[in-house]
């Protein structure tokens, strides 16, 4: 153990406190009993939450430093970052002050490490063995996964395909609708225009009958007859639009 101790220190482990080892004593100090009656696995629990917040704040100090390069630390910085500089040689003689309690307390701090070490291998056993059970359940749910993304892509195609197909049937029946308008359309115009003719020619047949001079009727009916070519007149202005086309329309004109 003599290797342990920097060349400056002597026979005993105490003469260099409060010298080089303040760093740790405001850490180790305040959470570990006195060294006559210290627990290993408390000198190991200490160390461990020394050694974890000490690569947090080196962490965060680099983070820090990268961002202020061109600016001078500060004194609390420095401070700080002193403080979090480990030196296992001070923390043994913060717990231990002399080197005849240090060998006394070697077996045990062996065993504790050994007991830990051991404990740690179970668990990364552990945990692999329960990471290689678990791969072939990972690898189903993500192949499970991979299928239902494909699926709903095909469905989401197939979906789109349908409402492209309806809106060429919606278009095809809007123009089959369009062209059933536009014979409803010309359809009652048509049966309009044959009412029309048909009272045209009833009305010229009652006209000559009223103009007509027979032995029954020696006189023609001139009332009758002037009311008869009024509407006749008014008949046949609905027909305008079909003199010049419909040969037979001039001659019921004439």
């Amino acid at each position: 153990m003599a290797s342990l101790l920097p060349p400056s220190r002597g026979a005993s482990y105490g003469s260099s406190i409060g010298t080089s080892s303040e760093n740790n004593n405001n850490i180790a100090t305040t959470t570990l009993p006195t060294s006559s009656s210290l627990d290993p696995e408390s000198l190991l629990d200490a160390l461990d939450t020394f050694t974890t917040s000490n690569s947090a704040a080196n962490n965060r100090y680099a983070d820090l430093s990268t961002t202020n390069t061109t600016a001078e630390p500060s004194n609390d910085t420095q401070q700080t970052t002193q403080q979090h500089n480990f030196d296992p040689i001070d923390f043994l003689n913060q717990h231990y002050h002399t080197e005849q309690q240090l060998v006394t307390a070697l077996p045990q701090l062996r065993s504790a490490i050994s007991t830990r070490l051991t404990n740690l291998d179970d668990t990364l056993s552990t945990t692999l063995r329960h990471q290689s059970a678990l791969a072939p359940t990972l690898e189903r749910d993500v192949l499970h996964a991979k299928l239902a993304v494909q699926q709903l892509a095909s469905r989401i195609a197939q979906v789109q395909s349908q409402a492209q197909a309806s809106e060429v049937a919606v278009l095809e029946i809007t123009k089959d609708m369009k062209r059933l308008d536009y014979a409803k359309q010309h359809l009652q115009r048509t049966i309009t225009a044959l009412k029309r003719l048909h009272m045209l020619l009833h009305a010229a047949e009652q006209l000559r009958k009223a103009a007509m001079v027979t032995p029954q009727q020696p006189i023609p009916k001139y009332a009758q007859a002037a009311h008869l070519v009024d509407a006749t007149r008014l008949l046949l202005g609905h027909f305008d639009g079909y003199m010049s086309s419909v040969p037979k329309m001039r001659q019921v004109r004439k």
